[in-house]
């Protein structure tokens, strides 16, 4: 889409997911692995204090994750607040996704940022682990969210004044793109998924559901929710890939450096 461009995203490095997420969300290098380590080494004190039995960190460790306790107070000293959603609050209409500012994602050890800018129909995946951010329509938006939380992952809502960036300010001073979804039957037919497009990022798109496997409808049977619903999957899927590729004692030895002030 069109936004790519003027849009801060940093990719991952190590198992610092978290800090990525943060910076994601507000659109530059806000925070520093050691600034969260700070804030995780003053709540362990605080912690501790409270509990002479705890012996060890709930707040990170030396693989680079960070608790939501973390997180939330990091965004708290830019007035900024995280709240944790479930399924129902948008099945039932208390939250509006497309209406909302962002969403920050967790599953284990992975933190990732869905930020709106400017327009309801301007939102993108800013997840790390892709090389590039990828745009959400309003209708992926709302079930993309619904099978995150399917599949386990905590998603919290962003309240507050998030800093306005250079995207928002394109966003605001252009009309919505035009976006090109019609099948083409000649180029799904001879893609693999694993190479497929969303719009101008890394995914996949809805017309390029193709034969996955011997056992696939075929695509001219599947309605707009069923490709919309592969599409969702495959993108998961790719993202839970490039997560278990990271080398994890290339990582612990990183964060082990990093933190020996600690």
């Amino acid at each position: 889409m069109d936004l790519i461009p003027y849009i801060y995203h940093e990719q991952q490095e190590g198992a610092l997911c978290a800090q990525h997420a943060l910076n994601s969300l507000l659109q530059g290098e806000y925070f520093t692995a050691v600034d969260l380590a700070n804030i995780a080494h003053e709540l362990d004190e605080e912690e501790a204090a409270l509990d002479s039995n705890q012996n060890s960190s709930q707040n990170y460790d030396d693989t680079g994750f960070f608790s939501i306790q973390v997180i939330s107070i990091a965004l708290s000293r830019l007035n900024i607040e995280i709240n944790h959603i479930g399924s129902q609050s948008i099945k039932n209409g208390k939250i509006k996704p497309a209406e909302e500012k962002a969403f920050i994602c967790n599953l284990q050890e992975h933190w990732f940022t869905l930020r709106k800018f400017y327009s309801n129909y301007r939102w993108y995946n800013l997840n790390s682990t892709l090389k590039t951010p990828e745009w959400l329509s309003e209708t992926y938006l709302e079930m993309y969210l619904d099978d995150v939380l399917n599949q386990g992952y905590s998603v919290f809502v962003v309240k507050g004044d998030i800093p306005i960036c250079d995207a928002d300010k394109y966003a605001e001073l252009h009309p919505k793109p035009e976006v090109n979804n019609n099948l083409s039957k000649s180029s799904y037919n001879n893609k693999n998924p694993k190479s497929f497009e969303v719009f101008s990022g890394k995914g996949y798109r809805l017309s390029d559901i193709n034969n996955t496997s011997d056992n696939t409808i075929c695509s001219d049977y599947l309605t707009d929710d069923d490709l919309l619903n592969q599409a969702i999957a495959l993108s998961l899927e790719e993202q839970s890939q490039a997560r278990k590729d990271f080398d994890k004692d290339e990582v612990k030895k990183k964060r082990l450096a990093r933190f020996n002030n600690y």
